[in-house]
């Protein structure tokens, strides 16, 4: 914009290293989400340095763009690579002899310089997601490799190993680059590009793994027959929050053993922050809040076995980048629940996802019962659902209740999770100019049932406290699995409108927007739907070839419960999401 005006600039501005945005004003040490930036950042006098060279520099020749003299190598290292600066990188020089021959030590050091940990620290064969790659350091991975390998962020993020890395390395030395420094057919998959045989086998595999020997069914009673004793996972993320407060507020549930995995904040300031930003309050005089990290053992769980009569495990990792292996800690705590509610005689009500059938081909509303495997292949999220409802479906014996969750938007005080992948999208707006509306379904007019709708994507979303709510309800139900889906979907369209007006950008089709994403030169750091650009993607493909929802999610049914039961989605609770993520710094 400052091209058309002679007596102006624009000024590329680096983090401000003396800014409380960076510096925590308690600690006085940098922002752990901003440690990134510092390596080129500046301080406040420093950049008013900048301003007043500029400023003399104007008076003498017009000019539009000041780029301050940064350490644009460590700009590409930090962030990644971009268009917008690579030009300014100091090109590198060519990899030495020794380190091309000796290549397995230099990726190895390269992952453990990117991951910031020891060699020691790193098992080859360990996928790097494991160790706390995310989309930024594996940005950083992907750039720093490059003298060795060509493989992608998103492919970094598929389940990749070192050993994997290494594979690639020897086939590029035994073959030699291809167009564009790739290698021909040789480069590694991101997860969702694998064989479609070969991830369901997987799959069959870990459900054998972590489905032998399982105990018998204690013949004890529980201490507890007049009311409900309840142990509940995943209490500080925001479906677990709101059960917490529902079974607090239950007079039936005499008391709730609430367990989350061990961290650097002690769980029960952990517990109240959660509470805190949901504005929940409560009392907490009924509940024995525990750190424990179910993959390793449930033995601190074992004298309470006596009286808990029902488990709800909601602690799962949520990440879409991830393959299935990612996965293994989660359904070993799952399975050493299983063995310890057979011991207990409790129920288990676990919390799964429509994630499960992010592969079924049928356009009809998928039915709440046992699916095959093919139905779920595609992310290791997804996958890992399906693995569970498995080994649920065949412990002997055990009393059990699969719920399938569907999409939870924000709360009663708009509360949704920044990083989840519909505020990703809304983050991202400003930056691309535009928001994703579905294309209509075929058809200008659809009947449903004494209604008529204009034929475009519906969501059947709910919020998180009543899916909450409708969980806590539903736990002793007769039935092995149900549904918690808003079953009267509202029409996308109209919410995205009223984001549109708010944010003042276009609506386009998914595809469109989808497009847009793809070729921005921005990174995650810019613009957060990058993190999640092979979901997207996946999406993007399930809208060209079934009859979906909004954003390519699947259809299902939801015949055990009834619109009565959940208030519409509508504007209101649009603008609650809104007003949050503005309260947050988000948009």
């Amino acid at each position: 914009m400052t091209k058309d005006y002679p007596n102006a600039f624009a000024l590329v501005a680096p983090a401000i290293i003396d800014s409380d945005t960076v510096i925590d004003p308690n600690t006085l040490l940098p922002n752990p989400s901003l440690i990134q930036f510092m390596p080129w950042a500046m301080t406040s006098r420093q950049l008013c340095e900048c301003l007043e060279d500029g400023l003399k520099r104007l008076r003498s020749q017009a000019f539009w763009l000041y780029i301050p003299d940064l350490s644009w190598a460590d700009v590409q290292t930090f962030c990644g690579s971009s268009p917008l600066y690579n030009h300014l990188v100091p090109p590198q020089a060519a990899p030495s002899e020794d380190t091309t021959t000796n290549y397995k030590v230099s990726v190895e050091e390269l992952v453990c310089h990117s991951l910031d940990i020891s060699s020691e620290e790193i098992s080859p064969e360990v996928p790097l997601t494991a160790y706390g790659l995310d989309s930024l350091s594996a940005s950083r991975l992907s750039l720093a490799l490059r003298p060795l390998v060509t493989i992608t962020q998103l492919q970094l993020l598929g389940d990749v190993s070192i050993q994997d890395i290494w594979a690639l390395v020897e086939k590029n030395n035994d073959h030699g680059p291809g167009e564009n420094g790739k290698l021909h057919g040789d480069t590694i998959s991101q997860g969702s590009s694998i064989d479609p045989d070969s991830r369901v086998d997987v799959m069959h595999a870990m459900v054998q793994t972590y489905s032998e020997n399982f105990p018998q069914v204690s013949k004890r009673h529980t201490t507890s027959p007049i009311g409900k004793v309840v142990l509940v996972t995943g209490t500080t993320g925001a479906l677990g929050c709101h059960i917490l407060a529902n079974l607090i507020f239950d007079p039936d549930v005499l008391h709730i053993y609430a367990v989350n995995r061990p961290g650097d904040i002690p769980i029960d300031e952990r517990q109240r922050r959660a509470f805190l930003d949901r504005d929940l309050h409560v009392s907490m005089k009924k509940v024995t809040m525990m750190e424990v990290d179910l993959s390793v053992e449930t033995r601190l769980l074992d004298k309470f076995a006596d009286s808990i009569t029902h488990i709800i495990h909601i602690g799962w990792l949520v990440d879409f980048n991830m393959g299935l292996s990612s996965y293994k800690a989660n359904i070993q705590g799952l399975r050493n629940l299983i063995d310890f509610a057979l011991a207990s005689q409790a129920r288990l009500v676990y919390a799964s996802s429509i994630g499960v059938f992010q592969s079924a081909a049928d356009d009809h509303p998928q039915a709440e019962t046992h699916i095959d495997a093919e139905f779920a292949q595609g992310n290791g999220y997804g996958e890992s659902k399906w693995v569970s409802e498995e080994i649920l479906r065949l412990a002997p014996g055990l009393r059990y209740l699969v719920v399938r969750v569907g999409q939870l938007s924000g709360d009663s005080n708009g509360t949704w999770k920044v990083n989840e992948w519909l505020p990703s999208v809304i983050q991202s707006a400003p930056f691309l100019g535009c928001l994703p509306n579905e294309d209509k379904v075929s058809g200008s007019m659809i009947c449903t049932g004494s209604s008529v709708d204009d034929g475009t994507k519906p969501v059947s979303w709910l919020p998180v406290h009543v899916a909450a709510q409708a969980i806590v309800d539903r736990i002793d139900i007769l039935s092995p699995i149900i549904h918690i889906v808003h079953p009267k979907p509202a029409q996308w369209s109209k919410l995205a409108q009223v984001i549109s007006e708010e944010l003042n950008v276009e609506l386009v089709p998914y595809a469109q927007w989808f497009k847009l994403l793809e070729k921005s030169a921005l990174d995650a750091a810019a613009l957060p739907a990058m993190r999640l650009l092979s979901y997207y993607k996946r999406n993007a493909e399930a809208l060209l070839v079934k009859d979906t929802e909004a954003f390519g999610l699947p259809k299902v049914s939801a015949e055990l419960v009834t619109a009565a039961d959940f208030p519409q989605l509508d504007d209101n609770e649009v603008k609650k999401w809104l007003a949050y993520w503005r309260r947050v710094g988000m948009i």
